[in-house]
């Protein structure tokens, strides 16, 4: 019947072609549910709510700096480098939420899958 001197994977199952190529039998089952591959807009969505965090994160940065009585900060506030970080980040993280937000609903239309 079956060689005792045939090669076997390590499940213990016999190899067709004597373990020295690769074979669908060489290769382990996965454990669990298969992986499902996100789509497109799950994934855009997912971007979208990153750059949206990071947005609100930079803006609360800059909240924390204090303000004059009108609401205002005051210039020399403004002329910190603490200040001129904390700002550029804000800047940056609006253009790139405001760039992606373009292109995010031009491919997906009132925020929905097509």
């Amino acid at each position: 019947m079956s060689n005792p001197n045939q090669p076997r994977d390590y499940h213990g199952r016999w190899t067709e072609n004597g373990g020295g190529e690769a074979s669908h039998k060489n290769v382990p089952e996965p454990h669990g549910e298969p992986v499902k591959e996100a789509s497109p807009f799950e994934k855009a969505k997912a971007i979208k709510e990153r750059l949206e965090k990071e947005y609100a994160t930079t803006g609360a940065a800059l909240k924390k700096f204090p303000r004059g009585p009108t609401g205002l900060t005051p210039d020399a506030i403004k002329a910190s480098p603490e200040w001129k970080a904390a700002r550029a980040a804000n800047d940056k993280a609006f253009s790139q939420l405001r760039s992606f937000n373009a292109k995010f609903f031009k491919a997906f239309p009132r925020g929905k899958p097509k």
